[in-house]
Order: C-alpha cells, then sequence, then structure tokens
C-alpha cells in the first residue's frame, strides 16, 4: 500500500471524528447535556464507522475511478459523498426521530461524512498521468 494512501487511510476518519465531536458538542440547546468527556467517548466509534465505510465504500471508489477516466477527483468525491448520503439516510430512517430532530442530526452525520471523503481524495492523491501514458 502506498504511503499516501496508508496515510489517507488515518488522517480522514480521524478528521471525519473531529467534525463529528465538533457538530456534536455546538449543535444546539440539546448539546449542553453533553459533557466534554462523553463527547471524546464518541470519537472511537466515530473513527471506526469512518474506518469501516472508507474500506467497503472508498477504496473500491478509488479503485473503479483510476486515470482512465475523465475526471476521476470529480467522480470519485460525488459518489463517495452520495455513498456517504445514503448511508445516512438509511440510519436515520431506522431512528425514531422526526422534524427538526431530524435536519440535525442529518447535519451532524452528513457533514463529517463529506469532510471524510475530501480528505481521503486530498491525501491519496493521483498519479499524473499525461496524453502520452494514456495511449
Amino acid at each position: 500500500m502506498r504511503a499516501r494512501m496508508l496515510l489517507a487511510m488515518i488522517v480522514a476518519p480521524t478528521m471525519g471524528s473531529v467534525v463529528y465531536i465538533a457538530l456534536v458538542t455546538t449543535g444546539g440547546p440539546d448539546s449542553r447535556g453533553v459533557a466534554d468527556a462523553q463527547a471524546w467517548e464518541l470519537i472511537l466509534p466515530a473513527m471506526l464507522v469512518g474506518t469501516l465505510f472508507e474500506i467497503f465504500a472508498l477504496l473500491p471508489l478509488w479503485h473503479l475511478f483510476q486515470p482512465p477516466h475523465r475526471h476521476p477527483r470529480l467522480l470519485f468525491v460525488s459518489f463517495g459523498v452520495i455513498a456517504w448520503s445514503l448511508c445516512t439516510a438509511g440510519l436515520l430512517l431506522l431512528s425514531e426521530l422526526h422534524g427538526a430532530e431530524m435536519l440535525v442530526q442529518a447535519a451532524q452525520l452528513f457533514i463529517p461524512g463529506a469532510v471524510l471523503v475530501l480528505v481521503f481524495e486530498l491525501l491519496a492523491g493521483r498519479e499524473t498521468t499525461g496524453p502520452a501514458q494514456l495511449r
């Protein structure tokens, strides 16, 4: 495994988890009951979810959209965010939340996933392919 890919596999779920913790602790009036120690206990499950998403969704997408595609970065980020959105929607449908609570939870889940996909894309990098290499 390339060093950049390994770095992306470690840093992306960490960044997504930190964003999630920040959203949970500053998410509104309901978040005042969440103590700092309890909020930081959420970081490991968030990192686990992020890592599983990387393994089962982002890595297959990464290998699917290799340089022969015209815009591999755009395709990867688009499909990665769509996959995260579908996972988030599925989890929210299984919950018993309604109305504004569901919107707050959707934002608290969607934003860290988008950060995870973007950080993964930025850190993993791609080999540059010039016109001569595509022939």
